[in-house]
């Protein structure tokens, strides 16, 4: 992102199209690739153009090296990149001031405090739109005004609030293309603030059959799961009464298959099988452990964000955060990789790649193998055909060529 003054522009080329929606996603790393001791400020962000609600990011602040935690979390609109610090304070905002023929061009409207390291993906979709919901009822709900009938969500959440900072790092992010339980996928954490390191609060889940759970300053607070997508939306049941805040990217008019597998502990090929068509992006999560049961929560932050359009074109990551006292916070990120797991002592301890994109799935290997069979979750993009997203009003045109036909991943 670069540390220009306000109004600075920070252009992207190579992609190869005119994105219709872009998701970023960072850890606060910069400077140099890998993974060290530093705050983390794991975030994501979506855009689907340049108007005032074309774009919404969120992002998390856990400090290194505390004898009481500073932790803090944020949800920012007219803006798709940013940084928050422990007092709430926003460190950095960029809004995309441009999508281009061969990109984007995004335009700082706060000077960043780092200089951090943004990977993204980008996407040709015929129908895009963002929003959020927060039911406050323990019954079926449904979203509408979308504007047309969605293949895929992608979503994430902070905390209670609506616009602004909480009190704790809180991240919640998930996946959906369908139904089932293995459409759908959620991971996140919690990083309490003000405690001392090794009190209740330092802890994430990860989880099927959600495709996002709400957190609190202690644990998962509410669990949602898709049960249809609609014309003009999506219907859902949460199973809690708390009015908790969810963003979202709706997408339509391309073909989108969310599922899971186990991060291999050798280093074979692993080729994941039944997408149903040859994808040309893929998106991982994980919060590298285990699968827990439903709603139990994992000691220890070990969450990570990345993806590939290629066996080149891919990166990674990475935030993890234990109980030592004082707090010991690590921060990655990788172009060499696609997933990454942590150690929990400022390393990394494994590194996933992508071999290949097959014709109904793709294949991956671990550069390093993982000391455990860590449960992941993905949500693979590609071509247009074979899916729902007909009709509606959030239609974003890609120009000479047909929409949801190309999709593209970078870092800069």
């Amino acid at each position: 992102m670069g540390t220009g003054a306000a109004t600075t522009t920070v252009a992207e080329t190579g992609v190869g199209f005119t994105p219709t929606a872009l998701i970023f996603f960072w850890s606060g790393r910069g400077t140099t690739e890998g993974m060290g001791a530093g705050n983390g400020r794991m975030g994501m962000g979506f855009a689907i153009g340049t108007g005032a609600a074309d774009a919404q990011w969120m992002a998390t602040y856990h400090e290194d090296g505390l004898a009481t935690t500073d932790t803090r979390s944020t949800i920012y609109q007219n803006g798709c990149v940013g940084l928050v610090a422990g007092n709430g304070v926003v460190e950095g905002t960029a809004d995309v001031q441009s999508l281009d023929v061969d990109g984007f061009t995004l335009e700082i409207q706060t000077q960043f405090t780092e200089d951090i390291y943004v990977g993204y993906i980008a996407l040709d979709a015929a129908n895009v739109a963002i929003g959020e919901f927060n039911p406050a009822s323990a019954t079926q709900q449904t979203e509408t005004g979308v504007g047309f009938q969605p293949d895929g969500l992608v979503l994430f959440h902070n905390g209670t609030v609506i616009i602004g900072d909480a009190s704790h790092g809180i991240f919640a992010m998930g996946f959906a293309s369908g139904t089932a339980a293995a459409e759908q996928f959620t991971a996140g954490f919690t990083s309490r603030h003000g405690v001392t390191p090794g009190a209740a609060g330092i802890e994430g889940y990860s989880q099927d059959a959600e495709f996002i759970h709400t957190r609190t300053s202690t644990s998962t607070g509410q669990h949602y799961s898709l049960d249809s997508f609609d014309a003009d939306g999506f219907t859902y049941t949460p199973d809690g009464t708390a009015a908790y805040y969810n963003y979202y990217l709706a997408i339509g008019g391309i073909q989108i298959k969310v599922g899971n597998f186990l991060m291999p502990t050798d280093t074979n090929n692993l080729a994941i099988s039944g997408v149903g068509f040859q994808p040309e992006a893929v998106m991982f999560s994980s919060f590298n452990r285990a699968k827990p049961a439903f709603d139990a929560e994992i000691t220890d932050i070990n969450q990570s964000l990345g993806a590939a359009s290629s066996a080149t074109d891919r990166c990674a990551f990475l935030v993890t955060e234990d109980v030592e006292n004082p707090t010991e916070v690590a921060r990655g990120a990788s172009s060499t990789a696609c997933l990454t797991r942590g150690d929990l002592a400022d390393g990394l301890d494994a590194a996933m790649d992508l071999v290949s994109m097959d014709s109904d799935g793709f294949t991956v290997v671990m550069d390093d193998a993982s000391a455990v069979a860590a449960y992941v979750g993905y949500i693979a993009f590609g071509p247009a055909g074979g899916g729902g997203g007909g009709g509606g009003g959030a239609q974003r045109g890609s120009g000479a060529t047909p929409p949801g036909t190309r999709r593209g991943y970078g870092m800069f």
